[in-house]
C-alpha cells in the first residue's frame, strides 16, 4: 500500500508531509509505500518505525503513527545534501 491510500494521511499527517516535501525533497506519497508487519521480520517490539530510502518505504508499528514518528521516518526519506548527520536531523527536526 502507498502512503497515498493511507486513509488516516489527513489533517496533521497531510500537513507533516507537505511541509517536509517542500522543494521537492520528499517522493510523492503514491511512490512511499508503507510496510506492514507481514511485511517485516525481526523487528523488535520496541521499534517505532524505519524507513528505508533506497526503497522509498516506510514502516510504522502503531496505525496511525505518532506525528513525530511520522516526521521522523519521513526525514529519512528526504533528500539531503549528505548522509553524514541524518539520525541527528531526523531526531531533531521532527520535533518542529
Amino acid at each position: 500500500m502507498s502512503l497515498a491510500d493511507a486513509a488516516w494521511l489527513k489533517g496533521i499527517y497531510e500537513k507533516i508531509y507537505r511541509i517536509l516535501s517542500l522543494e521537492n525533497r520528499l517522493p510523492p506519497p503514491d511512490a512511499i509505500h508503507l510496510l506492514e508487519r507481514v511485511d517485516v521480520e525481526g523487528v523488535h517490539e520496541r521499534v517505532l518505525g524505519f524507513a528505508i530510502r533506497e526503497k522509498n518505504c516506510i514502516y510504522f508499528r502503531d496505525i496511525p503513527p505518532d506525528p513525530i514518528t511520522f516526521a521522523h521516518e519521513l526525514i529519512h526519506l528526504c533528500t539531503k545534501s549528505s548522509d553524514t548527520d541524518e539520525e541527528v536531523y531526523a531526531y531533531n527536526l521532527a520535533q518542529l
